[in-house]
C-alpha cells in the first residue's frame, strides 16, 4: 500500500480541483497544478474527515474565527494535520477565496515554527496562479528548511514528493521539458501510482520526443484510472495542440483501431470516438462525424457528450430542428451547463416563432448574468439582440465580447454582421480576416 492510498479522499479532492484547473485554463492542454497531494491531509480516521467536513461548510459562510477553532483543536490529535493558521489559508484556497487565503497567508507571523509550512503553502499558491519562476524559487527554498518534527514519516514523504510534483509543474510551465521529466520520475520513485505525476511525466516524455515513453505513461495512467482517455488519444491532444494537424488525425484514427479491436473496451471505444468527434467538428468537418461516432449505446457518463457533438453537428448543418431537440432536452436536465445553454440561445434564435426567439433572448441574459466575465456570453447576447433588430444594445454587448483583446471566429462574424447593417460601405478586413482565418469551428456560410 501506498502513502497516497492510505488517503484516498486526499487523492480523490487534489485531482478533481486539477480538472477543475484545467477545464477552466484558456488553452486546451495547458499544465495547471493543484492545491497539492500533500494539501489538508485526512486521516484514516472518520472522525477527522468529518470534522474537516464541517470547517469547510463554516468556511463557505464566511465564519472563519469558528473554522479556526475547529482547526486548533483537531491539531491537537492529528500529529499530520497542518498548522491551523496555515491550515485555514489553505482550505480558504481550496475553496476559491484566493485573495482571503492569500491575505492571511501574508499576514501570519514570521516564526520559525511557520516558516516550512508558509513556504509550502505559498509554493502551492504560486503554482495555482501559474507564476512559475515564482513556484521554482519557493520549491527549492521550501526543501532546504526544516520539516517539522511532529510529522510522521509516511506524511514528510509525501510533501516532500508533493513539492517535487510543484517543481514538476513549473518547469513544464516554462517548457524546461527535461527537468520537469526529471522532476516527474522522483516523485514516481516514491508514489508510483501518483495520477498527477504519471500524466505529467507523459507529457514530459512527448514534448521531448520520446513518444513510445509518452504512450508507455499514458498506458500506465489508464491503468491506475480506469476513467482516462485512451493514449492514443491524449498522445493525438498533445500533437493537435502543437498544431501538428497530420499526426493528431493518425493517433485519433489509430485510438479507433486499437479500440476497435477490444469487444470489451466499450467506455474507451466510446471516449476515443467522441474525442476524434470534438476534434472533426473543431476543424470544421461535420460531415465526417457520422462515420467516427457509432450508434452503437455508450456508458451512461458519455450519453451527454455525444448528444451535445450531435447537436453541434445538426447546427452546422443547419438542422435546426434537430439541434434544438437535442439541446433543449440537455438543457432541461443540466439547466446550469453554460455550453450547452449558449448553443440553445444560438438556435433557437434561428426560429420562426416569436416565443422561442424570446426564449433564445431570456437564455441569453441569464448565462451574460452568470458568467459576466466571459466573452463568449456577452458575444451570443450581442449576436441574438441584433437578431431581434435591437442594435444599440447589440453594439454594446459586442463591445464587452471584444474587450479580451482576442476575437473569435464567431464574436468576429457577429460584428461584422452588425457594422454591414450600420454601414454597409464599411468593409472591415481585420474582421474579415479573423473570420476566415481564426481557429475553431464556424456555423455561419459566407
Amino acid at each position: 500500500m501506498t502513502a497516497l492510498s492510505m488517503y484516498p479522499s486526499l487523492a480523490k479532492r487534489s485531482l478533481a480541483i486539477a480538472i477543475l484547473l484545467i477545464l477552466a485554463g484558456p488553452v486546451r492542454g495547458e499544465v495547471v497544478a493543484s492545491l497539492g497531494l500533500a494539501d489538508a491531509i485526512e486521516c484514516t480516521e472518520s472522525s477527522y474527515a468529518t470534522a474537516l467536513g464541517n470547517v469547510r461548510e463554516l468556511l463557505q459562510t464566511g465564519d472563519i474565527d469558528s473554522a479556526r477553532e475547529q482547526l486548533d483543536a483537531m491539531s491537537a490529535t492529528i500529529s499530520d494535520a497542518p498548522h491551523p493558521s496555515v491550515h485555514v489559508c489553505r482550505l480558504l484556497i481550496e475553496s476559491g477565496d484566493v485573495s482571503t487565503g492569500r491575505r492571511m497567508l501574508e499576514s501570519l507571523p514570521l516564526v520559525e515554527s511557520l516558516d516550512y509550512e508558509v513556504s509550502y503553502a505559498f509554493t502551492s499558491l504560486a503554482v495555482i496562479e501559474r507564476r512559475w519562476f515564482d513556484g521554482l524559487v519557493l520549491v527549492e527554498r521550501t526543501q532546504s528548511l526544516a520539516i517539522p518534527d511532529r510529522w510522521s514519516s509516511r506524511y514528510q514523504s509525501i510533501v516532500h514528493a508533493d513539492l517535487a510534483y510543484l517543481k514538476g509543474v513549473c518547469c513544464e510551465g516554462r517548457n524546461d521539458w527535461e527537468a520537469a521529466a526529471n522532476a516527474y520520475r522522483n516523485v514516481l520513485q516514491t508514489f508510483a501510482e501518483s495520477k498527477l505525476a504519471i500524466a505529467g511525466s507523459a507529457r514530459a516524455e512527448f514534448h521531448l520526443r520520446h513518444i513510445e515513453a509518452s504512450f508507455a505513461q499514458f498506458k500506465r495512467l489508464c491503468e491506475v484510472e480506469p476513467t482516462a482517455l485512451p493514449p492514443e488519444v491524449q498522445i493525438a491532444q498533445l500533437y493537435d495542440a502543437m498544431g501538428d494537424a497530420a499526426q493528431t488525425e493518425r493517433w485519433f484514427r489509430q485510438s479507433l483501431a486499437t479500440a476497435s479491436q477490444d469487444s470489451s473496451a466499450t467506455s474507451q471505444r466510446a471516449a476515443a470516438q467522441l474525442a476524434f468527434a470534438r476534434w472533426l467538428i473543431w476543424n470544421n468537418r461535420p460531415d465526417e462525424v457520422r462515420s467516427v461516432m457509432s450508434e452503437t449505446p455508450v456508458p451512461v457518463e458519455l450519453e451527454a457528450e455525444r448528444a451535445y457533438l450531435a447537436a453541434l453537428v445538426a447546427r452546422m448543418e443547419r438542422r435546426f430542428d434537430v439541434a434544438q431537440r437535442i439541446l433543449s432536452k440537455l438543457h432541461r436536465q443540466t439547466p446550469a451547463d453554460l455550453l450547452v445553454g449558449n448553443q440553445l440561445a444560438l438556435v433557437l434564435i434561428e426560429c420562426d416563432d416569436e416565443a422561442s426567439r424570446a426564449r433564445s433572448l431570456q437564455i441569453a441574459e441569464t448565462n451574460v448574468r452568470n458568467h459576466p466575465q466571459l466573452s463568449e456570453t456577452w458575444s451570443t447576447l450581442g449576436w441574438i439582440q441584433y437578431r431581434l433588430g435591437d442594435s444599440s444594445k447589440a453594439t454594446e454587448s459586442l463591445a464587452v465580447a471584444a474587450r479580451s483583446g482576442v476575437v473569435s471566429r464567431d464574436t468576429a462574424y457577429f460584428i461584422s454582421q452588425l457594422q454591414a447593417q450600420i454601414n454597409p460601405v464599411n468593409k472591415n478586413e481585420s474582421l474579415k480576416q479573423a473570420i476566415t482565418q481564426a481557429k475553431g469551428p464556424f456555423f455561419y456560410s459566407q
